[in-house]
């Protein structure tokens, strides 16, 4: 796998710069906590060397996204990685089909007996489980458009949105155009139907995969789907504990990063603890958001991310209400962050409601002491 990362050449539009007399400002990062760093049970691992008898059986993982995504693509990459299989549901339809394609279904018995088709084969897809490997489902991007499939789906864990930007969308739309295939729905009409379909995308899913815009990495998006399942499926190994470094990141935008920063920054490290507070996308549209915590993982290769939001009341920037933060924590837990930061000075309320939408992101709880004294409830704090 490094080696074909090597070959690719990720982030080609990104490169470090050459050498130069003039140095490079560093971004501001944050603080580095302990020392002698542990690289054991980090990175990606092969799942065959690490996994056991505890594995997950029958395990359906199903991919949604608009059509140009990426579903298929990094899905079969993943689902290599995961020694999964991988399963395309336009190709369960054509074989059901005597080989004829959506398109062809399409323009023969039109839109309507397609998505009946469509939500047969998903049923049976999903009713016929394996029951000795994990598998990964690639359905098409219109999917949610029949409501009886969008109910099963709703019903169906886990599932994850390939969240790729509509540009990098339409321009993958119009090379395959190019390339001679049409689809009913044009490139140019892709923009309305992803704008229509968006807050469906999100209401099925259980999680998301957020890749950033104009990133053509392939091997990269397939790695980072495979250990989003990892992380789903409790297959990662995390240990934070007195030999660890962990890197505090407080930049106000992971997209300003040059690549060299991220590289050497992260060098050594055992996990990364972004603050989400400190970014200036934190309290703006979540869309952004996704994109600043996509653009951080690209350059992660594994290693564990620690999301937090602090608070100005302990230290932070994080100024809104309790909702507002109760939801900023739970897109953490949909992003597949293998550990999420609780303030202790929540509200019962908050706490009850964060540990039941957990995941399998681990919790870490915090306290931030502003005064040269310890408070008197020392020992409640300690329980």
């Amino acid at each position: 796998q490094q080696q074909q990362q090597q070959q690719h050449q990720p982030w080609q539009q990104a490169q470090a710069p050459p050498p130069s007399t003039t140095a490079t400002p560093e971004p501001a990062f944050g603080g580095v906590f302990n020392s002698s760093p542990t690289t054991s049970a980090l990175g990606f691992f092969s799942p065959g060397s690490q996994l056991g008898s505890d594995r997950p059986k029958g395990v359906t993982v199903v991919l949604i996204g608009m059509r140009g995504a990426g579903k298929s693509t990094l899905g079969r990459l993943a689902a290599d990685l995961l020694c999964a299989d991988f399963v395309d549901l336009d190709e369960v339809i054509r074989e059901k089909n005597d080989g004829l394609s959506a398109s062809e279904i399409v323009q023969r018995d039109g839109w309507n007996t397609f998505r009946d088709l469509e939500f047969q084969a998903l049923a049976l897809t999903l009713k016929n489980a394996p029951q000795s490997s994990v598998r990964m489902l690639s359905c098409g991007g219109g999917i949610l458009e029949n409501p009886s499939s969008e109910d099963l789906i709703n019903t169906h864990w886990p599932v994850i949105f390939i969240d790729r930007h509509i540009d990098d969308i339409v321009e993958s739309l119009e090379q395959a155009e190019r390339r001679g295939d049409r689809r009913a729905v044009s490139p140019s009409e892709s923009r309305n139907v992803y704008d229509r379909r968006l807050a469906a995308y999100l209401r099925a899913s259980n999680f998301l995969l957020p890749l950033v815009r104009g990133d053509a990495d392939v091997v990269g998006g397939g790695t980072s789907l495979a250990r989003l399942v990892r992380q789903i499926l409790g297959w990662s190994r995390m240990y934070l504990g007195a030999e660890t470094l962990v890197l505090q990141v407080t930049v106000t935008s992971c997209l300003q990063v040059p690549p060299h920063a991220w590289k050497r920054a992260l060098r050594n490290v055992d996990a990364v603890e972004l603050r989400v507070d400190c970014l200036s996308a934190c309290m703006a549209d979540e869309r952004e958001l996704l994109q600043e915590i996509a653009q951080l993982r690209r350059f992660l290769n594994g290693i564990p991310l620690v999301y937090s939001v602090r608070s100005a009341c302990q230290g932070g920037h994080f100024q809104g209400s309790e909702a507002e933060y109760v939801d900023l924590l739970k897109l953490g837990f949909r992003i597949g962050a293998e550990m999420v930061d609780v303030e202790c000075t929540s509200s019962q309320a908050v706490l009850d409601e964060i540990y039941q939408s957990r995941g399998t992101s681990r919790l870490m709880g915090s306290f931030v002491e502003l005064t040269e004294q310890m408070p008197e409830a020392e020992e409640q704090i300690a329980a």
